[in-house]
């Protein structure tokens, strides 16, 4: 199993679980993941960002019963200031998952946030 697809499942879990509406499951939920921002301490390597947003997309693409924004229209929020709910009004998503790539002293990190927006936002 690789890296994205342990992602891809988490993220799942998280979103068939917490994508309630009035203690009903949404029926049509939709996801939007935003691409990285560029944290990363050498921009040489921006590509490992742009394949995780790539590689999570894709991922969540396999489940039949989600429906994925696709990257073309995602790829406009990358660093947006705009609030979550905002977002996924634009997109039409329930569910926003933000990621982001970060330098520390023992290297990169991937953080991944889930954010439902349906009936309010909640992280």
């Amino acid at each position: 199993m690789t890296f994205g697809s342990i992602i891809a499942l988490l993220l799942l879990a998280c979103t068939l679980s917490t994508c309630t509406q009035e203690g009903r499951a949404i029926e049509n939920p939709s996801i939007a993941v935003i691409p990285a921002s560029n944290s990363m301490c050498d921009p040489e390597l921006e590509y490992i960002s742009a394949g995780m947003h790539d590689a999570i997309i894709n991922e969540l693409g396999n489940i039949n019963s989600l429906m994925v924004k696709s990257k073309t229209a995602t790829q406009n929020y990358l660093d947006s200031k705009l609030p979550g709910q905002q977002i996924g009004n634009e997109l039409g998503a329930n569910v926003i998952v933000k990621e982001s790539v970060v330098c520390t002293d023992e290297g990169m990190r991937l953080l991944v946030q889930l954010i439902q927006l349906v009936p309010e936002e909640k992280e």
